[in-house]
């Protein structure tokens, strides 16, 4: 049944022959977008039906409801998989009426490696998260990773398909796509609300409090990778927003002649990290310097996710097939070109791992009964 791993799995992979139905049924209904959109969503609610009757007959049942929202996330991750494997040429007749009349737009280089990583990279936390679901495992931090992850992909396209190249062919489909930015949003919500389970010692965090900046190198280097990661986030969204200045243009021209195409994917992404990942940065080497700011170990986790994502489809949208070769990185800045965006992408990972390798330092020092008494 669908209520272990191996049913889990087996539900994901239905999405082969239902796309694979519902395209050649596609042919005989006509090129009309609405019947193309009518048709996903009517797929989608009888999904989520039948997950509804199943856990109705079935008595040893997950506890935790967010169970059935990863089991279908799941289902909707492999079809992002098929979506791009169709894209790239490497299957045919899944996908090829909803990519002419329902979301053109996916076939664009950065909508392809958004399928890819919602397909492969997210489609594997939708299966971990559900099976600890039934497992009543702890998946705290996992879903906290995934709400990050999800959250920026899904933020990215949205604002994208509307302001980019590809604005007039936003159909009644582009509504589908909503759901999965209030979803990650709840389940993050969600999540920072639960307690966690780990309990600190009161002398651990007394002394976690006393140690001086000075005796903490990996901290220290951190704090001076937030400073070169406000700089060069700095730059990159003053170049998304056709900023003049020569040191702009040139790093655009040497580095990231990406952020300039007329997709509009990148130059989104861009300005998302210049509005709310500065002043995260900003906050992060606050919550370095100063300890007990509890907030660090929650959003530790949501950034890494967020720019694990957000970067590695950028590096690899940068040069892929579909990006024209005036906007992939010249040959004499690419060293430059991975060295920022592999930094970018791999410090706030090293954060995150930081912040929960001595979480005593995050945590607020205990109030003594007496005074809690007065």
């Amino acid at each position: 049944m669908i209520f272990s791993p191996v049913g889990v799995i087996a539900f994901s992979l239905l999405a082969f022959p239902i796309t694979y139905g519902f395209n050649h049924l596609m042919k005989y209904t006509g090129d009309d977008h609405r019947i193309v959109f009518g048709a996903a969503v009517l797929v989608i609610a009888i999904l989520g039906i039948v997950l509804f009757l199943l856990s109705t007959y079935q008595q040893q049942r997950p506890k935790d409801k967010l169970f059935y929202v990863f089991v279908l996330l799941s289902f909707t991750g492999v079809i992002d998989l098929i979506t791009s494997l169709e894209i790239d040429g490497y299957i045919r007749g899944f996908m090829t009426t909803y990519l002419k009349e329902g979301e053109p737009y996916l076939k664009t280089s950065h909508c392809t490696l958004a399928c890819y990583y919602d397909g492969t990279v997210h489609v594997v936390m939708y299966i971990a998260m559900a099976v600890r679901c039934l497992q009543n495992l702890d998946y705290r931090n996992l879903a906290l990773y995934w709400s990050g992850s999800m959250t920026n992909i899904v933020l990215v396209f949205l604002i994208g398909n509307v302001i980019g190249k590809y604005s007039d062919d936003v159909k009644a489909s582009y509504l589908l796509t909503i759901p999965y930015l209030l979803v990650p949003v709840v389940v993050g919500y969600v999540m920072m609300k639960r307690e966690r389970k780990v309990k600190f010692d009161p002398k651990r965090i007394e002394a976690a409090h006393q140690q001086d900046i000075l005796t903490r190198p990996i901290d220290v280097l951190l704090i001076t990778f937030m400073i070169f990661a406000i700089f060069i986030t700095t730059l990159r969204g003053l170049g998304a927003l056709d900023c003049t200045w020569p040191s702009v243009q040139g790093y655009l021209a040497r580095y990231e002649p990406y952020i300039g195409d007329p997709v509009a994917y990148p130059r989104v992404q861009m300005l998302i990290y210049l509005f709310y990942y500065v002043p995260y940065y900003a906050a992060t080497i606050c919550g370095l310097l100063f300890p007990g700011q509890r907030w660090m170990l929650d959003w530790s986790i949501l950034h890494a996710g967020a720019t694990s994502q957000a970067q590695v489809i950028h590096m690899c949208a940068s040069f892929h097939k579909r990006t024209l070769s005036a906007f992939r990185p010249p040959m004499l800045g690419r060293r430059g070109f991975f060295f920022i965006n592999m930094g970018l992408q791999t410090v706030p990972q090293i954060l995150a791992w930081r912040c929960h390798s001595n979480p005593e330092f995050f945590q607020e020092l205990p109030v003594d009964k007496e005074k809690k008494a007065k």
